[in-house]
């Protein structure tokens, strides 16, 4: 067997000459007067739920009538169905009508309208639409689907509004915040 010297060997750890510097990832300070009240932000949530509401109804009622004409015989596949569409109306419809502003403001219309939208924690900045999708909403939406368990992940992420900050469960989620535009 053959003795390797410190630098041939290839399975030695990685020698480190320089001393590491650890930068600070603290996140830029939010003000408590920059924080929407959680009336403020109640209000946009209603907004928000009223329109998606009126959008969705009419294809809610679709699908009733469609799937209500299956039969009792395949009520598992009903409520399977009923589920999986019902989630992509809400989807679509959610993303229909707040894309726009979600993508190039960080707001609802809801948001909009109470003056406040939707920021990263650790800057302040706009995130992506898409990282608002899949890391504020779609998590708790999942969540809230599974039968029993998921209005007690809905309510937990309400009722964490009354911390500190302000932030509800999906903002942890995200690493976002709610502020004032």
């Amino acid at each position: 067997m053959a003795d390797f010297d410190q630098d041939e060997n290839p399975f030695a750890s990685p020698q480190i000459t320089e001393p590491m510097t650890v930068v600070s990832q603290t996140p830029k300070a939010v003000h408590h007067d920059e924080l929407p009240s959680r009336w403020l932000r109640l209000g946009a949530a209603l907004i928000d739920s009223i329109i998606l509401l009126v959008i969705c109804m009419p294809a809610a009622i679709v699908m009733i009538l469609i799937l209500g004409s299956l039969g009792d015989a395949n009520a598992w596949l009903i409520q399977i169905l009923s589920s999986i569409i019902g989630f992509v109306i809400g989807v679509m419809g959610h993303l229909l009508v707040n894309g726009y502003l979600l993508a190039y403001y960080g707001q609802t219309v809801g948001k909009y309208a109470c003056g406040i939208k939707i920021v990263r924690y650790e800057d302040q900045e706009l995130t992506t639409l898409g990282h608002l999708m899949l890391l504020r909403y779609m998590p708790m939406t999942l969540l809230g689907q599974i039968p029993y368990i998921g209005i007690v992940f809905t309510l937990v992420d309400v009722l964490m509004i009354f911390n500190a900050e302000k932030r509800c469960m999906h903002d942890y989620i995200a690493g976002t915040i709610v502020v004032k535009a």
